[in-house]
């Protein structure tokens, strides 16, 4: 019979530990575990090449430079990209689509301007945190404040957040089976 109680509070401490992420909890948790999610997954998505011949800032860019060829959008790398930051589990399509987007605008630009050299049109700020001087704010994400967080419908809410740096950015969340999922960030 103990044995069985034993097995019976395992079973149920297990369950509660496959739960998915987020499920019920409120926006403001959504914002966080991404935040949280991207802050261990940084130094991998920033390895990921998403321009075709630009090395520059690029941490472990595996792309060499040839200061003849002008820039490209690497589609398979943002693609890459894309899925890992949807890995997260809190990112919405609409975010996914939003960047996509952005990407293939990128591209057409590079090829009506072309550029070969400097950081790539488009690619100057991180996608996520809306700027390129952001490891401060990723590694002090306990000190982050929630300055609104207003539900306004059962499917749509604002999160606003106050970042150590005085950075702030408002990300727009949309439920989706039951979890808060990022579909927009702005300043």
């Amino acid at each position: 019979m103990k044995k069985l109680l034993v097995f019976i509070i395992a079973i149920c401490f297990g369950a509660m530990a496959f739960t998915t992420p987020g499920k019920g909890d409120k926006p403001s948790k959504s914002v966080t575990e991404l935040l949280k999610y991207y802050k261990e997954n940084y130094e991998v998505l920033s390895k990921i090449n998403m321009v075709y011949n630009y090395n520059g800032n690029k941490p472990g860019s595996s792309s060499s430079k040839d200061i003849n060829t002008n820039y490209a959008v690497d589609f398979k790398g943002t693609e890459k990209y894309l899925t890992g930051i949807k890995k997260s589990g809190f990112v919405g399509q609409k975010l996914i689509d939003k960047l996509r987007n952005h990407f293939l605008k990128c591209e057409k630009d590079f090829k009506d301007n072309p550029q070969n050299s400097g950081v790539p049109r488009g690619f100057e700020n991180d996608f996520l945190m809306l700027n390129d001087d952001f490891m401060n704010d990723l590694n002090n994400l306990q000190k982050i404040e929630i300055m609104d967080e207003a539900i306004r419908s059962n499917a749509s809410a604002t999160v606003k957040v106050k970042f150590p740096s005085g950075n702030v950015r408002v990300y727009d969340l949309a439920k989706q089976n039951d979890i808060w999922l990022v579909s927009e960030i702005t300043m």
